[in-house]
Order: C-alpha cells, then sequence, then structure tokens
C-alpha cells in the first residue's frame, strides 16, 4: 500500500512507471522547431516536477524519444527517466497541469503524450506463517536376543553328535559344522584360522575317518541361560572307531566313552550354535 506523503517526485514517478492498466490521453501533435535550441521561460528546469502525493487516479507525462533524455532533463524536469523506451517526465493528481507541461514540451519534442493510471491502494495480503510441527523421535528399538531352553539346547547338542557321522566320517561333509558350530569350536572342529589343522582338516588331509556306533545323552547335570549365551553340562556316551589311509582300525584313538561334556552356546546372528566344548571328567572308557 502507497501511503499520501511518502511518494513524492522522483519516487512516486519510478512508482507509476511500473503501474499496470495505463491508458493514454491523447497524442500529442508533431512540433513545429524540433531542430531549434531550447528556449523556454523562467519556470524551467525543476528539480522535481510532479506531484508529491498522488493517492488515486495519476496522469504521466512522457516523451516517446529516449534518446531526447538529457535535454528533457537540463531544460525541464531533471527527476525524468527512461521507462519502456519511453521518458516519463512527471506525473500529476490533476490532468490540466499534466496539459500544460504536454504544452511546453511539445514545441521541443516530436512525441508528448499523457498516460492516465489508477494507483493500487488495496493492502497486500498478510503472509500466513504456520508453525513447523516438531520432529517425533521415535526411539531406536533394541534387538531382542530369543533366550535358549534348557529343551532347545540339548537338542542343539543331539543335532551336533548326528552331524559328526558325517562331518568326520569318509564323506567329510564340512558344511554342516557352519549350521552349528561357530567360534573356537568352529575353528577347532571345522576351519582352523591359526595356521593349525582342524579336526576334520586333519582327518581329510590324512585320509583317516570315523565310524560312530552308540551316541546319546545320559543326563542334564547343569543348563545356565544368560542374554545370548548359554551353558550345559552333559554327560555323552560314545562310541567311535577311526580308520586310518590304509583302512585299518587305529586302536589308540577307538572306543566307547561316557564323558562329562560342558557346552558353551551363544546366539549367533539370531541362530544358537555351539561356541566350545571340554571334557569336564572322564566317566567311562573302554
Amino acid at each position: 500500500m502507497i501511503g499520501t506523503g511518502i511518494l513524492g517526485g522522483f519516487v512516486l514517478s519510478h512508482y507509476l512507471s511500473n503501474s499496470s492498466g495505463d491508458k493514454s490521453i491523447s497524442p500529442s501533435p508533431s512540433p513545429e522547431n524540433q531542430d531549434s535550441d531550447i528556449t523556454i521561460n523562467n519556470e524551467f528546469p525543476k528539480s522535481v516536477c510532479g506531484d508529491e502525493n498522488i493517492t488515486d487516479t495519476y496522469y504521466k507525462v512522457v516523451v516517446t524519444d529516449e534518446d531526447s533524455l538529457e535535454r528533457v532533463k537540463s531544460n525541464f524536469c531533471r527527476d525524468a527517466f527512461v521507462n519502456d523506451g519511453n521518458i516519463q517526465v512527471a506525473a500529476f493528481s490533476d490532468l490540466n497541469r499534466a496539459q500544460d507541461l504536454q504544452r511546453q514540451l511539445i514545441k521541443y519534442f516530436n512525441q508528448v503524450k499523457i498516460i492516465q493510471g489508477v494507483i493500487d491502494t488495496s493492502p497486500s495480503p498478510e503472509a500466513v506463517y504456520s508453525p513447523s510441527p516438531e520432529p517425533v523421535y521415535s526411539p531406536v528399538p533394541q534387538q531382542t536376543v530369543n533366550s535358549i531352553s534348557r529343551s532347545e539346547a540339548v537338542d542343539l547338542i543331539e543335532r551336533w553328535l548326528k552331524a559328526k557321522r558325517d562331518i568326520f566320517g569318509p564323506s567329510y561333509q564340512t558344511y554342516l559344522g557352519e549350521e552349528l558350530l561357530t567360534g573356537k569350536a568352529y575353528n577347532d572342529k571345522i576351519k582352523s584360522s591359526d595356521g593349525q589343522e582342524s579336526s576334520s582338516e586333519w582327518l581329510a588331509n590324512n585320509g583317516a575317518y570315523y565310524i560312530y556306533g552308540v551316541q546319546r545323552i545320559d543326563s542334564v547335570n547343569n543348563f545356565t541361560n544368560s542374554d545370548d549365551q548359554a551353558t550345559v553340562d552333559v554327560v555323552v556316551t560314545e562310541e567311535r572307531t577311526l580308520y586310518n589311509s590304509q583302512g585299518k582300525i587305529d586302536q589308540k584313538n577307538s572306543g566307547l566313552s561316557t564323558l562329562l561334556v560342558r557346552y558353551n552356546l551363544e546366539n549367533d546372528e539370531g541362530t544358537w550354535k555351539i561356541a566350545n566344548s571340554r571334557t569336564l571328567k572322564n566317566l567311562v572308557r573302554r
């Protein structure tokens, strides 16, 4: 919105140069002495020619030859300026005053016209600011580790005893160990990472293998469980026979034994596996 008394002279003229809906009042007559030197009365030149307090309808006086700007400023209105290829000389709220200036200008310039327009005084729409919604932070869900029960722990050990027939047997199906073992147990039994041969690697490298007979869990003596780890002590009876590369039985490493064995179990990315095992006591060996 443009208030009364705020715009005047040069500032107002610049504002009017951008107003829409302007219309020309009438064409100006051709000058009689266009090429002659300008000789005018003592009223000109003026620093500011237009009205200062225009709030509604205005009348702009323009010269269509923009090359004449310096002549207009030097001899008539020093606040004149070029806008859209025309020289905007001054703006008035009264048509008669605009015509008076036009009559002075048409004596010396080719085309001088008056353009009528209206200042838009409607208030600018106020910007509506909506507060940005506050971000909602959801806690990162913690990964839940499924604990293992006593019966599940015993089942895991039974599956390991059964898999030994194929892992350490003549077919050397060591891939079965990846499903049941992790950590030190996997390193010792399936594939060593410390430069030493694992049990299955030694058998394969030497052409030896085991044949199993009786395999059973006689009792569970202890079971503890904490988050992703568990410990179970079981009494295991196992009959095994070791054959060398010539197909002969290695009597020293063959036989029937009953052992108290402690198995350490771990949750390996959601799957419970045997991480380590060691013999606590040799109960029967023959």
